[in-house]
């Protein structure tokens, strides 16, 4: 015999004495099981019991002197909201009575003349167990409704900053910008030097810093954004970011190499950026040899691995895991321009797709990014199509 692990407060409504003694010593002899016993001789008084401090679980009647014990569910269910185990003991044994017995809410029922202590256990353990399941799953999503109520209430909050960002703090930019540009074309020529220099380091530092609120604008609204998932190959985002960085690749003379690309499910907007950024990076970081970048993926523990190798200035191994945080950068803007987002704007895309990114690099040899993705629940098997190179 098994045994309950866990204490249990038990309501017996049972008109019969002689019936109530028998389950008051089965239940007594349940080893290592604490219960506290209450019993109700009629069905008023086992549901002014129930309501008033409502039990674990209420072994019940079918044939009570006041009422029978569908009666006694639809009662319950009336005036009660609490979730409570509930085994029926009937001395009728026919399919149709168990069928309306369970129908009313009974998790599991009894016929007297076939009870013994194994059988009682059994149904009160099994009926406590899926009121338990039952309240976990309220509860789970009472939880979900909460997340759900406070991921609306952080998208207005960035649609708020969104806003603000825009049109308080792009548009004093965007006016000096153009006063600045103005005056030169007023003036002309005549600046002296010095002057030219200053000109030249404000505009600069207006253009970069509309830049940077403009990567902080679409950083901050991917957790807001609504996602579009389809299934396609990631030789599409891959294309569709070698099709951006042209002018980038052709500049730099740099060789991109995108090997056989599985289908997966995501948003291919997205994952063209996470392509994009990897890429892109990968020809900003070059060390002094042309810029050589492979992408690949592989079958790893049941999901997809990628891997953007370059041939670049390499990462310290130490610092593997802080570039993912915003703002982090390891060179100075005069050395690597740069806004300090492009990787952790990665590593949200890839969250947002259920995935894992980090980065391994020996620090003097090149990186390697690595991403995962989930395998497509609709497919059994995945088949690699061959890319271009």
């Amino acid at each position: 015999m098994q045994y309950l692990p866990k204490s249990c407060d038990l309501l017996i409504v049972e008109d019969s004495p002689e019936d109530r003694e028998t389950y008051r010593r089965m239940i007594n002899n349940f080893k290592f099981f604490e219960a506290r016993l209450r019993e109700a001789e009629t069905g008023e008084e086992g549901l002014e019991m129930a309501l008033r401090q409502p039990p674990d679980c209420i072994i019940l009647d079918f044939r009570l002197p006041d009422m029978d014990g569908l009666e006694f569910m639809a009662a319950l269910k009336e005036r009660s909201d609490a979730d409570i185990a509930v085994v029926m003991a009937t001395g009728q044994g026919d399919e149709e009575t168990a069928v309306e017995v369970l129908k009313s809410g009974v998790l599991d029922y009894l016929v007297k003349g076939n009870v013994s202590s194994e059988t009682l256990y059994r149904a009160i353990m099994t009926a406590t167990d899926r009121i338990g399941l039952r309240k976990t799953l309220k509860r789970k999503n009472a939880e979900l409704e909460e997340s759900n109520r406070n991921l609306q209430m952080r998208n207005e909050e960035l649609k708020r900053f969104a806003y603000v960002v825009s049109h308080d703090l792009k548009q004093p930019l965007r006016t000096q910008t153009g006063f600045l540009k103005e005056l030169e074309r007023s003036i002309g020529t005549d600046f002296d030097a010095q002057t030219r220099e200053y000109m030249d380091i404000i505009l600069e530092n207006s253009c970069r810093m509309e830049g940077l609120i403009d990567a902080l604008l679409a950083y901050a609204r991917l957790e807001a954004s609504q996602t579009d998932f389809k299934t396609f190959s990631m030789e599409l985002p891959a294309g569709m970011a070698r099709m951006n960085l042209r002018a980038a690749i052709e500049e730099n003379n740099a060789i991109i190499e995108i090997g056989p690309m599985p289908e997966i499910e995501g948003d291919v907007n997205l994952l063209s950026v996470l392509f994009q950024n990897l890429i892109g990076n990968a020809i900003h970081y070059r060390s002094a040899e042309k810029p050589a970048v492979q992408v690949d993926c592989q079958m790893h523990n049941g999901e997809f691995r990628f891997a953007v190798r370059d041939n670049g200035i390499g990462i310290p191994p130490e610092k593997t895991e802080v570039i993912f945080q915003a703002f982090q950068r390891l060179h100075g803007y005069s050395q690597r321009p740069g806004n300090g987002l492009g990787l952790a704007t990665c590593q949200k895309i890839v969250a947002i797709h259920g995935g894992q990114i980090w980065a391994e690099s020996s620090g003097e040899n090149g990186s390697t990014f690595y991403f995962t993705l989930p395998k497509p629940a609709i497919r059994e098997k995945q088949e690699l199509n061959h890319g271009d190179k």
